[in-house]
């Protein structure tokens, strides 16, 4: 209700090479197996859950699209399933307060995938869904003629517990201007009743945490976040820690037996930032050895055996053709 153009009918629709402007949102579309592509969105949203584009289609692909709001969000994916979004360009920047939100913290986003706390597997989730190759821009800053709003802005917000979504290879760079204030920036923002979720091969580079994990929003359990390169910005006048967990203000906020599997971090060491409250989570490294003779020459057919730390074997396998093997280990885990 209230966007520029709202296609309520069940059919595809298609929309391509149009300008949107303005509006409480810009384009909602129902059809299953839609396409929106070639479009640019320039919403100017002051109310909550009004996206440049509502995804409400299964099986719908949305690419190529150039995604700038005056203000606002980005993708909005809500209990459905197979969504693509693909190619598209978006830049997000944190939002003055609202007439809804003007005391308290207020977000917005790239890419919200959600379905509130549905079973895995009902009919009423969000999953399927994959957000992969886009090119993303988040901007935080804080409004402090306003002592009791917290503005959040995020690349991909995530509360989804119907099934696994898939959100990889893309491009993320965020740049918090208030870095230490009580705004809240970062790539992913991930809990509320979050079960499952697959953030993979993505490539941020960041001023502030990249990631918060069982966030203000709620607990988030069996995650996997894996492959992703994490860089440190040049732009960075703060020290921080990459992962941020948890929120001591709700005892719900809690991560249980998320994975991290290497991951790889630029001018950062893997840390994180974790509250003392009892959160689950493994960490995992790939390691890659090569076998050479004393002249260099690979060597085929050799055995590597790797000990853990009580003397156990943890792997054994033979180098391939080119003298190689390689595998992932656990580093530790929490509470496992």
């Amino acid at each position: 209700e209230f966007y520029a153009v709202d296609l309520r009918g069940e059919q595809p629709s298609e929309v391509s090479f149009c300008d949107f402007y303005g509006g409480q949102g810009c384009l909602a579309f129902k059809g299953n197996y839609s396409k929106v592509h070639h479009n640019f969105f320039e919403n100017r949203q002051t109310v909550t859950n009004h996206y440049s584009i509502m995804a409400m289609g299964d099986s719908s692909l949305v690419f190529s699209n150039l995604i700038k709001p005056e203000t606002g969000s980005g993708i909005e994916v809500y209990v459905h399933r197979g969504v693509e979004i693909f190619n598209n360009e978006i830049h997000i920047e944190a939002a003055p307060p609202t007439s809804e939100y003007g005391h308290e913290e207020y977000s917005v986003d790239a890419v919200r995938i959600a379905d509130y706390n549905a079973k895995p597997g009902s009919p009423e989730g969000c999953f399927g869904n994959k957000v992969y190759n886009n090119k993303i821009f988040i901007t935080g800053k804080d409004y402090p003629d306003y002592p009791d709003y917290t503005p959040m802005a995020w690349a991909v917000f995530y509360s989804a517990s119907g099934g696994d979504n898939y959100i990889f290879s893309n491009e993320i760079q965020v740049e918090d201007k208030t870095p230490g204030m009580k705004n809240e920036t970062s790539a992913f923002y991930i809990g509320g009743g979050t079960i499952g979720g697959q953030f993979f091969n993505n490539r941020i580079t960041s001023n502030v945490y990249a990631m918060w994990v069982a966030c203000r929003y709620g607990g988030d359990e069996n995650t996997k976040i894996f492959g992703n390169t994490i860089i440190k910005s040049p732009l960075t006048i703060t020290d921080f820690k990459p992962i941020r967990m948890g929120w001591a203000e709700r005892d719900d906020c809690v991560a249980r037996d998320i994975q991290f599997r290497s991951n790889n971090f630029e001018g950062i060491d893997f840390d994180i930032n974790s509250t003392s409250q009892a959160h689950s989570y493994s960490v995992w490294w790939t390691l890659k050895v090569k076998v050479t003779d004393k002249k260099g020459n690979s060597l085929k057919g050799v055995e590597v055996r790797i000990h853990d730390k009580n003397g156990n074997d943890v792997f054994r396998k033979l180098t391939d053709s080119l003298g190689i093997i390689k595998t992932e280990l656990k580093e530790y885990s929490v509470n496992d």
